[in-house]
């Protein structure tokens, strides 16, 4: 929470700046380390306290470490434990997420994305997920960003299975967008992440 993790501390040499947003897995900061700025995804106290949630957050992690100079993938920098801080480092976002722009979207006119637009983030996702040969498993609204410039983008993917694995252990309510077998604690799969895509297209 922000009394764990404020802006002005030091993670994995990077110091937290501004709050981005605060999501059900963690609380996601704009950082910069030697002129280099980054997001950092600081998961909540509580996860963090769980062995299977660590786990699975450093095992994806080197996963999709390994998934590089993909257009619609946000390069994922590390992830670890400092001082007591479990995290995720990964490139510099550069606009709202998915979910912030449906929100203006729905505010200012009462509808969503008109269907070309939709089916542009949904087709530039599932590629991000076929490049990265990599199963996210817990696709939300909050894993998207859509960048001032136009770029698409799975900004989470070293996160995916964490998430999975606090809702399989109860400690945070599965969202409809998640598959069903998830909250059942079942381990995520391809199909989960098809599941996700057709939420998001919803």
């Amino acid at each position: 929470d922000a009394s764990t993790s404020p802006s002005g501390r030091t993670v994995a040499g990077y110091v937290l700046g501004a709050r981005l947003r605060t999501t059900a897995c963690a609380e996601v900061y704009r950082a910069e380390r030697d002129g280099a700025v980054a997001t950092v995804h600081v998961i909540h106290a509580a996860l963090a306290a769980r062995p299977e949630i660590v786990r699975a957050l450093e095992q994806q992690a080197v996963r999709a470490a390994a998934a590089t100079d993909l257009r619609n993938l946000a390069a994922t920098l590390g992830a670890g434990v400092d001082d007591g801080l479990l995290y995720v480092v990964t490139e510099a976002e550069d606009g709202p997420t998915l979910r912030e722009v449906l929100a203006r979207k729905y505010a200012s006119s009462g509808a969503g994305l008109p269907p070309r637009g939709a089916g542009n983030v949904i087709a530039q996702i599932a590629e991000a997920l076929r490049a990265a040969g990599v199963v996210h498993g817990a696709l939300t609204s909050d894993s998207v960003t859509i960048a001032r410039g136009g770029r698409i983008a799975l900004t989470d993917l070293a996160r995916g299975p964490a998430y999975a694995a606090a809702v399989a252990a109860g400690l945070i309510e599965a969202p409809g967008c998640l598959a069903p077998e998830l909250a059942r604690g079942e381990p995520p799969t391809a199909a989960s992440d098809c599941y996700g895509l057709g939420a998001l297209l919803y």
